[in-house]
This record gives structure tokens, sequence and C-alpha cells, in this order.
């Protein structure tokens, strides 16, 4: 398996295990566990429990409940968050910024296309990722009677290509100098400075004044335990975390290329607003914001 389809399936099974968790839920996916036929679901549940002692060498206590201390601690706070994050976001610049199509860049098993509210049907939702990752997506899809809508787009490109852009403009769902949000989760992590630099300069290319991007991203490294161990199982899984990230760094990058950082998060902040409620119903199961890890939403200008 490679780095691309492992990162986007345990992002997908943190949310579909998470969602199968009492309520209240820092964020609700019905859709992400339609994604894995119930033998891959086991395999990775009985993976994960399987490395409780990585985790928490001090554990005890059964498989389940192993599982439930390695989501809750390692794999779902950052796929949840984010996308909380993001979605709420989302909702704001539809309904205050005239916002008329979504570009979700490196969309991996992302499902909010799938789950769209009904004010979401008047929107271009355009899946951005590598085509081997789109057609994977594709299958998984068909495999799990989930339909998709009319107003959905598949665009496969590799950032890595700088006429990426080009097959994007070639989408019939894109329509240029037309108010977009986008959202480019989990992908700051693996690109350095400059490819960063490079793809925020393609966005402001491509996307009108007074449009909205959206993204997590690194603060510098800690020297923490949790902070070690995530950046350990990113190198494992060949993505290694390329680069880190102050917020008065991050501001000028954005300035520099033509955004303004509207709102910044760092992880006391996240916790606070999307965490809170799930810490106070299920005390036993605190859950928080990754360490080091910082949301941004950017605006341009």
């Amino acid at each position: 398996m490679n780095s691309n389809n492992m990162t986007m399936l345990i992002s997908a099974f943190a949310r579909a295990y998470h969602n199968a968790l009492p309520e209240p839920h820092v964020f609700c996916d019905p859709v992400a566990r339609k994604l894995f036929s119930d033998e891959e679901y086991c395999q990775i549940s009985e993976t994960m429990a399987g490395g409780i002692a990585f985790f928490c060498p001090t554990f005890s206590g059964t498989r389940e409940e192993a599982l439930r201390w390695i989501a809750d601690h390692q794999l779902s706070p950052s796929p949840v968050g984010r996308a909380a994050f993001a979605e709420q976001a989302l909702a704001c610049a539809v309904r205050f910024g005239g916002a008329k199509q979504v570009l979700i860049l490196a969309a991996g098993l992302d499902t909010f296309a799938y789950r769209q509210p009904e004010w979401a049907s008047r929107l271009a939702v355009l899946e951005i990722d590598l085509p081997a990752v789109l057609k994977e997506k594709q299958e998984r899809l068909a495999r799990g009677e989930i339909a998709v809508l009319e107003n959905v787009y598949f665009v496969g490109a590799d950032f890595t290509d700088a006429k990426w852009t080009d097959t994007l403009q070639k989408c019939p769902g894109f329509t240029p100098n037309t108010p977009t949000f986008c959202s480019m989760l989990g992908l700051s992590y693996y690109l350095s400075e400059a490819d960063l630099r490079r793809m925020l300069q393609a966005m402001q290319t491509l996307l009108p004044k007074g449009s909205t991007v959206v993204f997590d991203y690194p603060a510098p490294e800690s020297k923490t335990g949790f902070d070690q161990r995530q950046r350990g199982l990113a190198a494992a899984a060949g993505a290694a975390i390329a680069a880190g990230y102050s917020e008065t760094q991050m501001e000028q990058l954005l300035a520099d290329c033509g955004f303004l950082l509207y709102e910044h998060l760092a992880p006391e902040s996240i916790t606070a607003r999307f965490f809170a409620a799930y810490q106070s119903a299920h005390p036993e199961h605190p859950v928080a914001a990754p360490e080091s890890v910082c949301y941004a939403l950017a605006v341009r200008q």
C-alpha cells in the first residue's frame, strides 16, 4: 500500500469509527463507513488495536478498549477536527461570501459531496487528486452503493506538475471568476515551503478576490511524545512531515501569495471550539486537538 492510500484509508477509518461512537460527535460522517467492506474495516481495527504498545506502553485493557484509546488519542483528532472546521467555514462562505463552487484538493476519501446538505446542491463540487486515488474512490463509492450527484466532478491531477491547474480549468464543472471555497486538508504537511508557496500562488491565479481557502498545517516541531510519534508514523508511511510554521510565518507566506490570514486557530482554540462538547459528554474518553497543528482560513485579496 502506498503512502497516499494509507493516509486516506486511515483518515476515513478514523471518521467512520468516531461516527459510530455515542453522540455528541466532534464531526458527523455517516458515509465514511460505507467506503469499507466489513472485512477491511475489521482488519484495520485489529491492526490499530494491535499497535497499542507503540502508542501507550503502559496501557492495560481489552482489544476494543485499546482501539478506542488509539482512535481518541491518535487517529481521530486530526481528521474530525479539521473536517469540522472546514465544513463550518464552507457554510459561512456560501451564506455570506456567495461561494458558488468548492475545490477539494487532495480529496482522498473526503465524503462531503456524498452527504451534502440541500444548500450545497447549488454548488459545483470538484474533487481533485491523483488519478489512481480517484479511481479507487469511485470503485469504493460503487461498492458502497453511494450515489454521485450531478454537481460532483472528479479531476485527476498531480500537484507536483506545474500544469495541474490547466487540467482543473478544463473540467466542465469549473467556472472561472466565480467566488470559490477551497479546502486543502492534510496536504501542507507533506509539502516543502517552496512547494506550499507554489500551491498558494497557483490558487492566487485560479481564485477571484474574496474566495476562501482553508487548511491545516504543522507548527514548528515540538519535543512531546505525541508529536514525535505522529511524525514517526508519517515517516514510516513514506510521507514525512516536510516543514513547520509559526503563525507569523504562515501569515507572511499567505500575504506573499495574495491572501489575508482571516482566522487562525492554535490547538487550545481548536479544542475549545470543536472538542469541548465531546469532552463534556465523554469525560472518561478525553479527546483534544493534536499538538503542533493549526488551522487557517485565508481570503484571496
